[in-house]
């Protein structure tokens, strides 16, 4: 599995490329963050936050660390909202605001596409220091077109991205957790399938990849280590909800890349060049492995198994 190496210094918990496990060590190494600490940076930087429920239960955990009063607003739907932290407890603006935009192939009509028109949510990005995305997720379930399109709607949606934020922001790639499939599908065997291991290791690739195959990519957070051996703690194999050691431990390993930064930095790594066209050849390599693009044939109707 092409993974991440992990770039751990004592400010940043950014990770990217090799095939390596994160040790304990590491995951022991990230630095823990006060109710303090999180209030300063938020006062210092703007952080945008978009993807799905997995970065709405980190979001919630940096708004339960050091915010008080949380505004919402609806857009789109019913799915379409976000959060931000008006004032935290000293009366202070907090500089975080939460986005559900879950896919990065998002067709014109759908649910989403009405949050991204915005003005909110444009205006975020036009003022963020730093945006996070979480894609994967959905994309791997009810809009699964296999894992070559997955890259290429995920390197536009990342130009897209960039193309209304200051040159000077950062964007992380928030990876995917670790997905407990027999948990989540029970019986299900479409949503199985969906999610065969392989699948979802190919996808967790694709996006290790970025901050190597796209400019406009700062890092990866690698969170899969973290829920590793957790599934006895998830309900529905992937949500914590009742379980807040996992969303505080990812939202600690999102604050050390977003609040650690002296201003914007790139992970340097050497060859990045070679290890995207490396990277490209065993994207070709998956375009024929059945499991790596399962759900990707299955009728609209049934494909809404596949999503978690």
């Amino acid at each position: 599995m092409h993974r991440s190496t992990k770039v751990m210094a004592a400010a940043m918990a950014v990770l990217v490329t090799t095939g390596m496990m994160m040790t304990e060590e590491e995951v022991n190494s990230i630095r823990k963050y006060r109710t303090e600490e999180v209030r300063t940076c938020l006062k210092q930087r703007k952080i945008v936050l978009i993807g799905d429920s997995v970065m709405y239960e980190v979001a919630g955990s940096i708004g339960d660390k050091a915010i008080r009063n949380m505004a919402r607003f609806i857009s789109g739907g019913s799915k379409g909202f976000a959060f931000r932290g008006d004032r935290n407890d000293t009366g202070e603006t907090a500089g975080l605001e939460y986005y559900h935009d879950p896919m990065v192939g998002v067709p014109e009509g759908h649910e989403f596409a009405a949050i991204r028109k915005h003005p909110q949510y444009i205006s975020a990005l036009m003022t963020a220091n730093v945006v996070i995305i979480n894609p994967g997720l959905w994309d791997m379930g009810e809009r699964s077109c296999g894992i070559s399109a997955f890259f290429t709607q995920t390197m536009s949606r990342v130009t897209e991205l960039r193309s209304s934020m200051p040159p000077t922001a950062s964007l992380y790639i928030l990876g995917l957790r670790t997905i407990h499939a027999r948990t989540v599908c029970a019986e299900q065997t479409l949503c199985y399938e969906c999610n065969y291991p392989r699948k979802v290791a190919a996808y967790r690739s694709v996006l290790a990849s970025l901050p190597f195959c796209h400019p406009g990519v700062t890092g990866h957070i690698d969170i899969s280590d973290i829920t590793l051996t957790t599934s006895a703690r998830t309900p529905d194999g992937i949500h914590y909800n009742g379980y807040h050691n996992v969303p505080q431990a990812e939202m600690d390993a999102v604050l050390n890349a977003a609040c650690c930064e002296s201003g914007p930095r790139k992970i340097t790594i050497s060859s990045q060049a070679g290890k995207c066209a490396f990277f490209r050849e065993r994207l070709r390599s998956w375009a024929s492995d059945e499991e790596v693009n399962a759900g990707c044939t299955a009728p609209n109707a049934t494909r809404k198994g596949c999503l978690l």
